[in-house]
């Protein structure tokens, strides 16, 4: 009694750091249907737990850009136990986002497949962050104008070039 007593109370303390995460989790049961979303995943797609559950999982991943389709994940989740890249999503109001996507396998312990977590990191404005720094490395803040740092970039990409396709080549100034 005791031990179960610790298990239950260990079994809701997870279940309460599930709740508080800021990352967005759905899991499914074997057939893919949602069993369980946490409140982050409500705060960042728009959908509300009752419009979920019961209902399959690729109701709500809307992709909009990925490297791969959402079956590849699983297949590749099922085979590795996890999937994992960024893409972009849309939510319920049709905004998108950019994401950090986990596709996690959950086997039981004779290896049998159970069903799936998503877990979602909103990386939008992480991204924007990248993309400004990355404008400010390459472009001029007064003039608005190219840098050197961007010229030798692409002076090294079009020597490059030339050396694969063995084609001669000139600079003007």
């Amino acid at each position: 009694e005791r031990i179960l007593s610790e298990n239950e109370a260990t079994l809701r303390r997870i279940y309460r750091s599930i709740e508080a995460t800021s990352e967005a989790i759905m899991i499914t049961e074997r057939g893919e249907v949602v069993y369980y979303i946490n409140p982050a995943f409500t705060k960042l797609t728009g959908y509300e737990a009752d419009e979920v559950f019961g209902s399959d999982a690729g109701a709500f991943i809307k992709m909009l850009a990925s490297p791969i389709s959402l079956n590849e994940m699983k297949e590749i989740a099922r085979d590795t136990g996890v999937w994992e890249g960024e893409i972009t999503l849309s939510r319920k109001d049709g905004s998108s986002y950019e994401a950090y996507f986990d596709v996690n396998a959950v086997k039981n312990l004779d290896g049998e497949f159970e069903g799936f977590i998503f877990i979602q990191r909103d990386i939008t404005t992480l991204k924007q962050v990248m993309d400004e720094l990355e404008q400010l490395a390459r472009v001029d803040a007064l003039t608005g104008l190219y840098n050197r740092r961007y010229f030798m970039e692409s002076l090294d990409q079009e020597l490059e070039r030339t050396r694969r396709y063995q084609r001669n080549h000139c600079l003007l100034l």
